[in-house]
């Protein structure tokens, strides 16, 4: 196998992610872009601790960052360059909420709905865009979040 291009600072991989041309890693403290080229250049993307990272291909990463316990879900714009929080919590199957505390994987489909795997809530849990809703898809239950501008 044919080496494609390296991480920014070697650091270990926990996710890759297409957006374009661009190939993006989730490293174990940053977000490094390979871009068509070849070359790893840093990005604007300012996770602490990435654990899974994907694109809807066009516009957006998504990134799951868990520096410490709780995981935050971030969506960073690639033009223009913005950053929010865009989910932090899931619903277990009894129905009450719990914030992510290790997302292992980020799927988004064909009609952009983000999909969130979480270790400690053991579920799969669908982000609607644009309605913003998180879905169980073992219960149905709806929960809204606000989302955070940073």
């Amino acid at each position: 196998m044919a080496t494609f291009g390296q991480s920014f600072d070697g650091r270990g991989i926990s996710g890759l992610a297409f957006a374009g041309s661009d190939l993006y890693l989730a490293e174990k403290a940053a977000v490094t872009r390979i871009t068509g080229g070849g070359n790893a250049v840093p990005t604007f993307i300012d996770a602490l601790a990435p654990t899974a990272i994907v694109s809807d291909g066009v516009n957006w990463i998504f990134v799951a960052d868990t520096p410490i316990a709780n995981t935050n879900i971030l969506r960073y714009g690639l033009s223009p360059n913005t950053r929010d929080i865009y989910a932090n919590i899931g619903v277990l199957p009894d129905g009450t909420t719990k914030p992510f505390q290790f997302v292992s994987g980020l799927a988004v489909d064909s009609m952009a709905n983000l999909y969130i795997g979480d270790e400690y809530c053991q579920n799969l849990r669908g982000k609607d865009r644009p309605a913003g809703a998180i879905r169980s898809r073992d219960t149905g239950i709806v929960k809204t979040r606000l989302l955070q501008q940073i």
